[in-house]
């Protein structure tokens, strides 16, 4: 697997994916000055499949999402009937993108004891094909290296720029850590007080911002409402997407 990037300037295509693909960057989706930001993560994968590598069937990546949150991606098909859809927000007046614009492995390992990552090493190794893909970094270390790559910053401040002020509603820790450049544990250990509170004017990378921190999609999907913790968030989101999270959708894309 590829080693962390020390910058971007490199070309778009950062590898070959399994089946045949070009791994390439995931750039922004939808109008850059839409008066809503929607910012995540990093990307997703939009299409996998299992492949033999020296006699083990592993699950591969073979399309990654060519703009963030894609239509008809899973990740985007989950912020449109769990955010878009509930606010009564169209796509129409909304931007989104990604801390970090390049598809990451997983580390998480599933029931067979293997992650993405370790899928990908071991396709790497047997085939002797870079992909490009990076493991996914700790979270720490991932706004970190959002923050001090210089032509990522560039990259996100001419989408931040592109209008302000402007609403950003943030996607899980990692988003809310990098636009109040606080570390990300201290952010983690304050979600219950800064999620879904009202709007506040932030600076971030020099572009004045009224932002809105929100759990990520993926917390909100019906079977991991199961758990306390899941069902505890999507109550939260629930009220705010029907209440106070309505009426600033409404209020910001009135003409």
């Amino acid at each position: 697997m590829r080693a962390a990037r020390q910058g971007w300037d490199e070309p778009t295509a950062g590898g070959v994916l399994p089946g045949g693909a070009p791994l390439a960057r995931t750039e922004a989706g939808g109008p850059l000055d839409a008066p809503v930001l929607v910012l995540g993560a990093y990307p997703a994968a939009t299409h996998t499949a299992v492949f033999d590598v020296d006699g083990v069937a592993r699950t591969l990546p073979t399309a990654v999402e060519p703009t963030s949150f894609h239509p008809g991606s899973a990740s985007g098909d989950a912020v449109d009937a769990h955010l878009l859809a509930p606010l009564g927000l169209s796509r129409d007046h909304v931007c989104f993108t990604d801390l970090w614009p390049w598809f990451l492995a997983n580390t998480t390992r599933a029931s067979s004891g293997r992650s993405m990552a370790d899928n990908v090493a071991a396709w790497e190794v047997a085939t002797g094909a870079p992909t490009g893909i990076e493991r996914r970094p700790s979270p720490a270390t991932l706004v970190s290296r959002a923050r001090t790559s210089a032509s990522n910053a560039a990259r996100l401040r001419a989408v931040f720029g592109a209008r302000a002020p402007r609403l950003l509603l943030t996607l899980g820790t990692e988003a809310a850590a990098f636009v109040r450049t606080q570390p990300y544990e201290r952010i983690a250990g304050r979600v219950d007080t800064l999620f879904y509170a009202a709007p506040a004017r932030w600076f971030v990378l020099g572009v004045p911002l009224d932002v809105v921190h929100l759990v990520h999609p993926h917390l909100l999907m019906p079977h991991r409402r199961t758990s306390a913790r899941h069902a505890h968030w999507g109550r939260r989101h629930d009220a705010w997407t029907a209440g106070a999270g309505r009426a600033l959708i409404a209020a910001t894309v009135s003409p």
